[in-house]
């Protein structure tokens, strides 16, 4: 029988989303140390399991570090955002998690996304959060995958002739021009435009601590990480986030000048957040949504901005 020994980490050690401390903490070698164990783990039949015990959140965090610091390489370089998400059990007890069952879920969503990632893909970032449901404490697990190798400044001259559809089809006709063929709507253009200025971390560098930003329509929740893209208003009308809530066109198409507005606007939208809510970390990866259609035509972009903490890898 082989034991298991686990060191004990509490929750408030964890740092805080938006913590303002220039000094950051090194979090590899909990992570690191998180992962040989759990690896360790599946390598044996049976033994002792851990006395140690999580909340859902710490168990979320040590799951996210572990896929980042063991999978993704958001040093190589992208183009395109393939954003994707997955859901695993993990088996709980009056709110808490054993450490056995976190790393469970660790290796068991690690198979899941080796298997996911493409050939011409790599994983740049998850961020995973806990969710109690019907069939008990889940982790969702969020990731964004990176495709294509060019990296550009932020680019939002669009051509003349430029009619898109403000959410993408999966038929690929997305240009309102009759005749004309896009691949993409004006959301995921927007967003492969936006994610292509994040800049690259150094070679072994993995992001941990991930937190996630959602700009939509609703109220606005700060506590939740949730603003109203009204909060976000556009000196030249309207907002820097596209939302038509003028009830008059059906399905709206973006053209030239909207397109350049609402690039620059997510671009914008991003920064702020970024200096304002979360100054210790730096921009990971945006998901834009743009399939909300309503019985009212009231159509909108939803951007998710996820961001993190540096960390450099375990030195060999």
């Amino acid at each position: 029988m082989t034991t298991l020994l686990w060191t004990a980490c509490q929750k408030e050690m964890l740092p805080e989303p938006g913590a303002t401390s220039q000094v950051q903490e090194n979090l590899t070698p909990r992570i690191a140390d998180f992962v040989a164990r759990a690896q360790h783990q599946a390598s044996v039949q049976g033994g002792s399991r851990s006395t140690n015990e999580f909340s859902a959140d710490s168990a979320a965090w040590y799951v996210e570090g572990a896929l980042n610091y063991g999978l993704a390489q958001a040093w190589l370089p992208y183009n395109e955002l393939v954003n994707d998400s997955l859901t695993v059990a993990v088996a709980s007890a009056n709110g808490t998690v054993n450490e056995a069952d976190a790393a469970n879920a660790f290796v068991s969503v690690l198979a899941q996304l080796n298997q996911s990632i493409a050939a011409d893909q790599h994983l740049v970032v998850v961020d995973a959060e806990p969710v109690t449901g019907a069939n008990g404490l889940e982790l969702k697990i969020s990731y964004a995958l990176g495709q294509g190798n060019e990296r550009l400044a932020l680019n939002t001259s669009y051509p003349p002739n430029t009619n898109l559809l403000f959410y993408t089809l999966g038929n690929g006709q997305n240009s309102c021009c009759w005749g004309g063929f896009s691949a993409k709507g004006a959301d995921l253009t927007i967003q492969d435009r936006v994610s292509a200025t994040i800049p690259l971390l150094a070679v072994g560098q993995y992001y941990a601590s991930v937190e996630s930003w959602t700009v939509s329509r609703g109220s606005t929740n700060t506590q939740a990480h949730f603003y109203s893209l009204t909060n976000f208003p556009d000196p030249n009308g309207l907002y820097k986030i596209f939302f038509d809530n003028t009830n008059v066109i059906p399905v709206p198409c973006l053209g030239a000048t909207d397109m350049a507005k609402y690039t620059q606007g997510a671009y914008d939208v991003m920064q702020w957040i970024n200096q304002n809510q979360c100054p210790t970390k730096t921009p990971a990866s945006l998901q834009v949504l743009g399939d909300f259609v309503t019985q009212l035509h009231l159509e909108w972009h939803e951007v998710k901005y996820r961001y993190g903490i540096r960390q450099y890898g375990m030195i060999p």
